[in-house]
């Protein structure tokens, strides 16, 4: 099955069952069928957050399609399998975090050849918001988009890459063997770009750099392209609003897209504000880790900040964003 017909199959099957989450949600479907061989309905029902009736329904179409058969629980036929792998998955098991995201002793090898990468990376800009983030958090941002099904077949837009997330999932992705479509990384400062190409230069990974301040229009060939976004914004709410609308401007027009978005606490006021604008650009929120990301040095925020994970819907669109306004903390003193 090559990739034009796993996609239309996806389609078909959402559009006849009427699934909210559209194609991407049967997609989630057969990747959890595949990584738990004979799961059953009601424990895929609570993997990906669809109702049994709705998963039954899909079921007999994955059945009259030839994808799937039953035997203790379902289990992909070779078809299915087939078109998994026409998408970029494959037949290895998906990558598991504990409850409450520790970071788990089989990542430390990683961990370490991060921090020699890191020795050489360059020192952070103040005057674009930049810190940096250690060496645990980014491998564990690495492990949460792979735990959530973001990676592996997936292309991943990294809007701002200052922390060099876009290097611990390739290093993650080659410590497993489940590799991403594309990385795709942007930013305003070309020293992060060509530190990246530097290590990145060495891998086979499909990864691409783009010079671009998010402030001015989107390239059209980066719109509607992707399946992730992943973004540390500016610490301001304009900021925010920019690089998440950005990212929305970036995902393809699915439901169920994924957003990954790392901001600190906020007043009250604020985190109402955010919330507000996710709600207005159709982001539906999954997750919100309180404290995931950890600093190097002191910051203003404690040195900490949170991981939200949100997902797409029919309704999902860009705002309108005022390029005069300051988007950096430093700019509105």
């Amino acid at each position: 099955m090559d990739i034009e017909e796993a996609n239309l199959t996806l389609s078909r099957i959402a559009l006849k069952t009427n699934l909210s989450e559209g194609p991407e949600g049967i997609g989630k479907i057969l990747r959890n069928i595949n990584n738990i061989k004979g799961i059953p309905i009601h424990d895929l029902s609570k993997a990906v957050s669809i109702p049994v009736p709705v998963i039954a329904a899909i079921r007999k179409e994955m059945e009259k399609d030839g994808l799937l058969t039953r035997d203790s629980g379902m289990i992909l036929t070779h078809l299915g399998e087939s078109l998994l792998k026409s998408i970029g998955v494959s037949g290895k098991k998906k990558l598991f975090l504990d409850h409450g995201y520790i970071f788990p002793n089989f990542l430390k090898d990683i961990k370490l050849d991060l921090e020699q990468i890191y020795k050489n990376r360059p020192e952070p800009n103040f005057s674009l918001d930049q810190s940096h983030v250690d060496s645990v958090t980014a491998i564990m941002r690495a492990a949460y988009l792979y735990h959530h099904d973001a990676v592996e077949g997936r292309k991943i837009l990294l809007l701002g890459d200052d922390d060099l997330t876009s290097i611990a999932i390739i290093l993650l992705s080659q410590e497993l063997k489940m590799y991403p479509k594309e990385i795709h990384v942007i930013d305003i400062d070309s020293r992060i770009l060509d530190f990246i190409e530097t290590v990145v230069g060495k891998t086979e990974i499909n990864c691409k750099l783009t010079n671009a301040d998010l402030r001015e229009p989107m390239d059209e060939d980066l719109r509607s392209q992707f399946d992730v976004f992943f973004t540390d914004p500016p610490y301001s709410i304009n900021g925010f609003k920019l690089f998440v609308s950005k990212g929305v401007e970036s995902l393809k027009n699915e439901s169920g897209k994924y957003g990954f978005i790392n901001f600190p606490f906020r007043p009250p006021d604020e985190t109402v504000e955010i919330f507000n604008l996710m709600n207005h650009m159709g982001l539906a929120l999954q997750e919100i880790i309180n404290g995931f990301n950890s600093y190097v040095g002191a910051q203003i925020y404690s040195g900490k900040s949170n991981m939200i994970r949100c997902v797409t819907t029919f309704n999902s669109k860009p705002l309108y964003i005022d390029k005069s306004l300051p988007i950096y903390t430093a700019s509105r003193k």
